[in-house]
C-alpha cells in the first residue's frame, strides 16, 4: 500500500484510466492527471484548504441553522440524507462560486434546483462510465449529455463573471475590496483560460460537496441504530456547556471524533481505487506463497484496492470488524490499514475541511435533538454508486428536539 500510494508514487497513476472516461464531464483537473498537469492543480486549490479558511464556521452557521429549521422535531418519520446533500450544496457553491445556492431556502432559485439535478445526473453518468471501462462507448445517453452542458453553462456563467471583475478592477486605481475568500476568485488569479478555470472549479467541487454530504449521512445512519452510542455522544456535546463552538473546542470532543473515524471505516467515500502502473516497478511485498516476498509489477499492470474489504478486515480490526463501536479507535492507531481519504501525495486535500464542517453539523444536531432513531427496516448500510459511495437507502429517522 504505502509503496504504490506513496514512496512509489510517480510509478502508478490515474490518467490513463481516468481521463478517457472523466474528461467530457470533468476535463483536465486534480482527478483526472498525472504529472505535471496534476502538480499545477494542486498548486492551485492547496490555499483553499489551510485550517485558517475553514475553522471559521460563521458562514456555516447560517446554513446549518436552515437545516434544522427543515428537521421535524416530533418524532416524524424523514429522511436526512437529500438534507445533508442540499446543505453542502449551499456551502460549497458559496465558498467555490461566491453565491450558495440556496437550496434550503424558500428563495432558492430554479437556476440552482436545475443546477443540483444535472450535476447529480453528470455524476452518476460519469460513474456508470467508469464501471463500463473500455466498453463504456456502448452507452448512448442524451440526459447525460443535456446534464453535462448544464454544469457546465452554470460554472462558466460564474467564471465568466469573476474574469469581468478582474478586468473591471484592472482599469481601476485600485481593485474593489472583497470581504471574504471565494475559491474561483483566487483560482482566477493564477489562470484566466476560462475553460481550465471551469474544470478546475469541478475538480474541486464534486468530491467536496460528495465527501461532506455522505459522511454526515453515514454518521447518523450508524448513530440511529446504536442508541448507546447517540446517548454517549449527546452527553460529550452537552458537555461544552454554552462554549463557543470553535474548530480547538470541537478538536476535543474525542469520542465524535471516533464516531466519524468509524462511520469512515465502515462505509468510505470509495470502495475501492485504482492504480495503472507506469513504469516497471518491484514492491516490497506482495509476492511468493504467503505475500511477503517481492512482487515485480510491469508497466500497464493495474493495481486495485478494496477499501471496503480492508477497513473490515478482522486481522486488523478484530472479530467485530463490521460493527460500529467508536470505542475501538480509543486503542486503534491504523496507518495504510485505514484510507477514508486516500494516502500519499493524493491525499484528499479537503480531508481537514471535511472534518470540521461534518463535526460542526453533528455537534449543532446533536445539541437540538436529545433523541435519534432509525425508521428504516433495513438495519444493514447498502451502497448506491456514484462516483462516491452512499447509502442506496438514505437515512430515515424521527427526531426529537429538545426542550
Amino acid at each position: 500500500m504505502e509503496a504504490v500510494y506513496a514512496t512509489s508514487f510517480k510509478n502508478f497513476g490515474m490518467e490513463p484510466l481516468r481521463l478517457g472516461v472523466g474528461r467530457p464531464f470533468f476535463g483536465k483537473g486534480i482527478l483526472t492527471t498525472d504529472g505535471s498537469f496534476w502538480e499545477h492543480s494542486r498548486a492551485l486549490i492547496r490555499p483553499t484548504f489551510s485550517r485558517a479558511r475553514f475553522a471559521n464556521f460563521s458562514s456555516l452557521e447560517k446554513h446549518v441553522d436552515r437545516l434544522i429549521a427543515l428537521i421535524p422535531g416530533d418524532g416524524s418519520t424523514f429522511d436526512l440524507q437529500p438534507l445533508f446533500r442540499r446543505l453542502i450544496l449551499d456551502t460549497s457553491t458559496e465558498f467555490i462560486f461566491g453565491e450558495s445556492a440556496n437550496s434550503l431556502s424558500e428563495s432558492s432559485s430554479l437556476d440552482a434546483q436545475q443546477f443540483l439535478q444535472a450535476f447529480d445526473d453528470a455524476v452518476a453518468g460519469v460513474g456508470k462510465r467508469v464501471m463500463m471501462g473500455q466498453m463504456r462507448h456502448l452507452i448512448r445517453d442524451k440526459k447525460w449529455e443535456v446534464a453535462c452542458r448544464t454544469v457546465h453553462d452554470y460554472c462558466d456563467r460564474h467564471v465568466a463573471a469573476v474574469l469581468e471583475e478582474q478586468r473591471s478592477s484592472a482599469t481601476k486605481q485600485s481593485a474593489t475590496k472583497v470581504d471574504r475568500w471565494v475559491l474561483l476568485r483566487e483560482m482566477a488569479k493564477e489562470t484566466h483560460d476560462p475553460l481550465d478555470l471551469r474544470y478546475q472549479i469541478l475538480n474541486v467541487f464534486s468530491p467536496g460537496r460528495d465527501s461532506t454530504g455522505i459522511l454526515l449521512s453515514n454518521v447518523f445512519f450508524f448513530l440511529a441504530r446504536q442508541p448507546t452510542s447517540w446517548a454517549k455522544l449527546r452527553d460529550e456535546v452537552l458537555s461544552l456547556a454554552g462554549l463557543p463552538l470553535e474548530y480547538e473546542t470541537l478538536s476535543t470532543l474525542k469520542f465524535l471524533d471516533q464516531c466519524v473515524k468509524e462511520s469512515l471505516r465502515l462505509a468510505p467515500f470509495a470502495t475501492f481505487n485504482q492504480r495503472i502502473c507506469l513504469q516497471d516497478t518491484v514492491l516490497p511485498m506482495g509476492g511468493g506463497k504467503d505475500g511477503t516476498e517481492p512482487l515485480f509489477v510491469k508497466r500497464g499492470d493495474v493495481m486495485e484496492t478494496n477499501f471496503y474489504a480492508m477497513h473490515r478486515d478482522r486481522g486488523i480490526w478484530g472479530d467485530d470488524a463490521d460493527e460500529f463501536r467508536p470505542e475501538r479507535w480509543e486503542k486503534a492507531h491504523p496507518t495504510w490499514a485505514f484510507m477514508a481519504f486516500n494516502g500519499g501525495p493524493r491525499t484528499c486535500p479537503a480531508k481537514q475541511m471535511v472534518y470540521a464542517e461534518a463535526t460542526y453539523v453533528i455537534t449543532r444536531l446533536t445539541q437540538q435533538f436529545y433523541n435519534l432513531e432509525n425508521r428504516d427496516a433495513c438495519e444493514a448500510w447498502q451502497e448506491e454508486m456514484r462516483l462516491n459511495f452512499q447509502s442506496k437507502n438514505g437515512v430515515k429517522v424521527g427526531m426529537f428536539a429538545a426542550g
